[in-house]
């Protein structure tokens, strides 16, 4: 590393030429840009050909597909159920048949009830305004009793009802079709409410959700990136007491995002939920770089120092300590390969790209600009900082001690989390999407589902009574499950339909006997039925296999795979000759989140290894590597035990703060271990190369828990919670690693952190101290 540290050193003569290098890679990388793009929908959290996108797109391929957009109306009077109200239904039903893909509308008033006429079939629009059958009232008892409204488009509650919009979404921009179908929803939210004062309308479902990830991503670049860089100067000029080193910092984050932006855009890196918060990342950890130069620069330069030799002095004094945090941030983000997500894995590589992008940058570019600048001694001096450090070593016993117990007790509080990927509770309870969809949990049913496809195994195979038979009983099973909220079953339909057949007659609200009769009815139904209300949506084109769908409440991920584990195990044991299939976009989440965690877990020890072996290498002791592992797992373990007590839930994001943040925590480590190993090794007893140490970094290190736990904290504004969640636990986590560091870390320096090799590139620092 020696001819690279060489080559930056010597850049630091020729500032102008160096900066027009910048400015060249700058324009080079920053190409890049035009190449960014969006992804929003829930696929992107999963390999394409993966087993659960197979299972999803199999299920639409035989039946209808499940994307649709629920539009929840609510009579600000009380009562869905009056003539007015009906009509207004009525009207919206037959609006959102234009909503760009829809295939299929659902509501009360077009619910296609069947009755029995004169010993005829009769099959009709439960309310048409134009040819009406039924009474307001007549209307609210028979939604209420038939199962297939009850508890999805209707409940108990007189003043709510859905209408439900199905989608065929292509495959090709769904980001810009999810939002051209949510701004026609909206538009038509608006005009319903500006027609009809007493009805309120809400908007919820899949495709909603999908909008929503969009719209949440767009909306963290818009207001998040702009906060943090505010906080960033504001808190830097604060810090440096001085705008224009302030400044300096700035246009050396601004190149480095820019950098950024463009390499993700070069290597096709979509921008998402996930990846759009990558931005304030890069600008927090950026700015932790810049302040160990400039700390560095400044104790030389007050000192009377020749500008270019004291920041030679912050080059050299900081490069290897730089690298070393850089590297292993990087590696504990590129740990998050391991996991299952796609966004996951773009996440962390846009990091680990940067981390090294923000490193080049600042060790290059800031020294450039600070020979360009008229920079000022700063005023400030170490002698302050004296007391602290000196306190700090001579109660370091009690400190430790004291710190330890707290880390230990809040260890014992990891049980306390469990897994939660819940798509719902993904969003903020201050977004819209979250509001309409618990409005409507609360109202009739919540968006959790599970699909089962039930395959006879032959053509026309589902009017078999035996098969009909092993469906109402699992549709029955499923309704006495504690969670469940809904079931659409084909065997409500045939119950109905042998009702309808024998004059109306309660007594015949059962399964049809023989296959013939099953078969006739089902034809003589589906022959009645408008185009677009067929029954492609329960049943195959051959009539070999039907689907089933369940709807429970806004259940987390381990209730939804707890769900499918006892229906398989029903399915089993009842109905072993038949296949089945099972899918949805809940359980897919859930079964991403729970393989995630385990990914999580495998890649943190992965990344506890590689930091501990380059920290060890670097610094020329296997003895310190072993060490900064005690500070570095300790505050991740205690923090994720406060989180715990504090919320609990563990959603993907938060998953990965294990891995992120060991290469973060570790930077600490790094600069107090090379200080101190650097005055051992030059003959200094372990008190003095303690006090040595402290006194060198502890204000850099103050300064950047500050500005790291600003700039994590700016993520509790997402209202995606797959961010707010990570950034919270984060800086709870570097917190704890700075009252590691400074009460635990000192004692286990003394104990453990001497040795006798000799470390070259400390006597090269040692040089300019």
């Amino acid at each position: 590393m020696h001819w690279l540290l060489n080559a930056i050193l010597y850049s630091i003569q020729k500032p102008k030429q160096t900066l027009l290098a910048c400015i060249g890679f700058l324009f080079l990388l920053g190409a890049g840009l035009q190449y960014l793009f969006f992804e929003g929908d829930y696929r992107i959290w999963f390999n394409p050909g993966s087993d659960y996108i197979q299972a999803i797109d199999a299920m639409e391929n035989t039946y209808s597909k499940s994307d649709n957009i629920i539009l929840v109306v609510t009579s600000n009077e009380g009562d869905i159920y009056t003539q007015e109200n009906l009509i207004a239904i009525a009207s919206i039903t037959n609006d959102a048949w234009k909503m760009p893909y829809s295939t299929r509308v659902d509501s009360i008033t077009n619910y296609q009830y069947s009755f029995s006429e004169r010993g005829d079939l009769i099959v009709l629009d439960l309310y048409d305004p134009d040819d009406i059958h039924f009474t307001p009232d007549q209307v609210k008892t028979i939604a209420r009793n038939e199962p297939t409204l009850m508890s999805r488009l209707v409940s108990d509650a007189p003043d709510v009802t859905g209408i439900n919009v199905t989608l065929s979404i292509p495959l090709a921009d769904q980001s810009q079709t999810y939002a051209d179908i949510a701004r026609f929803a909206r538009t038509l939210k608006a005009n319903v409410e500006a027609e009809h004062p007493s009805l309120s309308v809400g908007i919820t479902g899949f495709a909603m959700l999908n909008h929503s990830f969009n719209e949440s991503a767009l909306e963290d670049m818009v207001t998040l990136v702009p906060a943090m860089l505010g906080i960033i100067f504001l808190a830097l000029a604060l810090i440096q007491r001085s705008l224009k080193e302030a400044g300096l910092i700035m246009i050396v984050l601004f190149f480095t995002l820019l950098m950024l932006q463009g390499i993700a855009g070069w290597l096709g890196i979509s921008i998402n939920s996930a990846t759009a918060n990558t931005t304030t990342l890069i600008l927090t950890l950026s700015v932790a770089d810049c302040i160990h130069i400039f700390n560095s620069f400044h104790s030389q330069y007050r000192r009377k120092e020749d500008k270019t030799k004291a920041l030679r002095y912050a080059i050299s004094s900081n490069f290897m300590p730089l690298l070393i945090t850089s590297l292993t941030t990087s590696v504990g983000f590129l740990t998050l390969n391991f996991s299952n997500s796609p966004p996951i894995r773009s996440f962390g590589n846009i990091v680990a790209i940067g981390m090294i992008v923000a490193f080049v940058v600042a060790v290059v570019l800031l020294p450039c600009l600070i020979q360009l600048c008229s920079i000022l001694p700063s005023k400030q001096s170490r002698d302050r900082i004296a007391p602290a450090v000196n306190c700090l070593i001579r109660y370091r016993r009690p400190l430790f001690f004291g710190c330890s117990l707290l880390m230990l007790g809040l260890i014992t509080a990891l049980p306390k989390n469990h897994i939660n990927n819940d798509l719902v509770q993904y969003f903020s309870s201050k977004t819209e999407f979250r509001q309409t969809t618990d409005y409507f949990a609360e109202k009739i049913s919540g968006l959790t589902t599970i699909e089962y496809s039930l395959v006879a195994g032959e053509a026309g195979g589902i009017n078999e009574p035996e098969f009909i038979q092993t469906v109402a009983d699992f549709t029955a099973w499923l309704r006495l499950q504690p969670e469940t909220n809904h079931v659409y079953s084909l065997s409500d339909t045939f119950k109905r339909l042998n009702m309808n057949i024998h004059d109306d007659n309660l007594a015949y609200y059962k399964l049809p006997q023989q296959r013939e009769l099953a078969a006739q009815y089902l034809l003589l139904y589906e022959l009645s039925l408008p185009f677009g209300l067929n029954l492609t949506n329960q049943v195959n084109l051959d009539k070999s296999a039907t689907r089933v769908i369940a709807t429970f409440e806004n259940i987390g991920s381990a209730k939804t795979v707890a769900l499918e584990v006892r229906s398989r195990a029903w399915l089993e044991q009842h109905a072993p000759k038949y296949q089945t299939k099972i899918a949805s976009a809940a359980l897919m989440f859930s079964h991403v989140g729970e393989n995630n965690m385990t990914a999580m877990l495998y890649a943190s020890v992965l990344a506890l290894i590689i930091i501990s072996a380059l920290v060890g290498i670097s610094l020329r002791s296997w003895r310190l590597g072993a060490v900064l592992l005690v500070p570095t797992i300790l505050p991740a373990a205690a923090g994720f035990g406060l989180w715990g007590i504090i919320n609990g839930e563990v959603n993907m994001g938060i998953s990965m703060v294990c891995s992120m943040t060991f290469g973060i925590i570790v930077d600490f480590c790094v600069h107090i271990a090379s200080r101190y190993s650097q005055q051992i090794k030059a003959g200094e007893t372990s008190i003095a190369a303690l006090q040595y140490a402290y006194s060198k970094v502890l204000v850099p290190i103050l300064v950047t828990t500050v500005v790291l736990c600003a700039g994590f904290s700016i993520l509790l504004m997402s209202n995606f919670k797959f961010n707010s969640g990570m950034g919270a636990v984060t800086t709870i986590v570097i917190v704890l690693a700075l009252l590691t560091n400074l009460f635990i870390f000192p004692q286990l320096l003394i104990w453990f952190g001497n040795s006798s090799r000799q470390l070259s590139f400390s006597r090269k620092i040692a040089k300019f101290d």
